[in-house]
């Protein structure tokens, strides 16, 4: 929007917004038009796959790297500094120690 001819004010916002939502049903009505009637598979199966995917149907997606990836937890829930029976405490050169039970 051009924010320089009042395209930035709230009531052209709030307007543009009434404008997209009124079209919500519609759009839906035609997508299921396309999985009922369209002649065409990969048409059926396009408006399929949109209507899955912003549904949160999406398929998992997988990343694949040649590098090592590490991803550290923070669990709110535990103090800092607590360690289960079963999880080795580090050292300050980051080998592993065992806690005794």
């Amino acid at each position: 929007m051009c924010t320089a001819h009042g395209a930035g004010a709230a009531q052209v916002r709030e307007a543009a917004q009434r404008r997209l939502l009124a079209m919500v049903h519609p759009a839906l009505d035609a997508l299921r038009k396309l999985i009922d009637q369209a002649d065409s598979d990969s048409v059926r199966i396009s408006a399929i796959r949109d209507i899955l995917d912003r549904t949160g149907f999406k398929p998992t997606l997988q990343l694949e790297t040649e590098q090592e990836i590490v991803i550290r937890v923070i669990d709110e829930e535990r103090p800092l500094g607590y360690l289960s029976a079963r999880e080795p405490e580090r050292t300050n050169n980051g080998h592993a120690t065992h806690p005794t039970r």
